[in-house]
């Protein structure tokens, strides 16, 4: 029944060429742009300017600054979401923010990172560099945060933007206004724990168990032949670090002051429209185990 056009990454440049410039009413209901915030050239062809380029459209127009973000203008939902990791690792810091409109959003993610993968996947079989199987969070030097598995679980704000988007197309609803960190160029602000400040808050962030990070780096004890996949793997990654047991005891005394302060950040996010109802309930389900943990 409906088009909508989602990328991540290098593919959310695409979403962005394409939506600027080649958005057909009549077909596409909605663009969903994660972790992007620059227009991409066409099938990486050369620019129009460079010597002996084709003429266009065959060569892509060289656009600089603003002239690369998003139309804000569309006449249909776009909604643009980039994690903390964008803002530091990757260097976006303020670069891709634009003004809300109202078909437009962007929103900033506390404690996420650019990674989207699952964790406990099979990198490498048994057998090939020892005993045991290799898996993605294997790569890493410190524990990974990831969009699909968290603990910062990017996914949520997702699912309930999906939601909203398809409630603006369908009755006209206005989306969420758009949410930003703090930030001083491409560092963002951090609280006296040593997490962001600002932004979509989920609960994992708002009532923290630990500490969040941009980037992480590969195992320096990797083999030789995997230093490249850790590199890049763990670079987009954020690193996750526990709070101190200390720390930990004068924030949440006891498990029922961490689990009233994770149900009062659960509501407020659902108040925001920013999570729904079933990732609600499986925050909560999860948090006593988090909590022992």
């Amino acid at each position: 029944e409906r088009i909508f056009h989602a990328g991540e990454s290098q593919q959310a440049g695409s979403v962005i060429t394409y939506a600027s410039g080649f958005h057909l009413q009549t077909i596409n209901d909605g663009y969903f742009i994660q972790s992007g915030i620059r227009s991409r050239r066409i099938n990486g062809g050369p620019a129009c300017d460079a010597t002996g380029s084709p003429p266009f459209p065959d060569c892509t127009p060289v656009l600089q600054g603003s002239d690369r973000l998003v139309r804000t203008d569309l006449p249909v939902p776009t909604y643009q979401v980039i994690t903390e990791t964008d803002i530091e690792t990757l260097s976006f810091g303020t670069l891709g923010r634009q003004y809300d409109t109202p078909s437009y959003r962007y929103y900033e993610v506390a404690g996420g990172a650019h990674l989207i993968t699952h964790k406990d996947i099979v990198l490498v079989p048994p057998g090939i560099f020892g005993p045991d199987p290799i898996l993605l969070e294997d790569l890493c030097e410190n524990q990974i945060n990831s969009t699909a598995d968290g603990p910062v679980f990017v996914s949520h704000v997702f699912n309930a933007l999906w939601e909203r988007m398809q409630e603006q197309v369908l009755d006209g609803s206005p989306p969420p206004a758009g949410i930003l960190m703090e930030v001083d160029g491409f560092q963002v602000r951090r609280d006296a724990l040593g997490n962001g400040v600002g932004g979509v808050r989920l609960p994992s962030v708002e009532v923290p168990l630990n500490i969040y990070t941009s980037g992480n780096q590969a195992d320096p004890n990797l083999p030789p032949a995997l230093q490249g996949l850790g590199n890049l793997a763990c670079f987009l990654a954020g690193s996750v670090a526990p709070l101190d047991e200390a720390t930990r005891h004068m924030l949440y005394p006891d498990y029922g002051t961490y689990r009233s302060q994770i149900s009062l950040a659960v509501k407020a996010l659902k108040s925001q429209r920013l999570l729904l109802q079933s990732d609600a309930i499986r925050i909560k389900r999860q948090a006593k185990g988090d909590f022992a943990n």
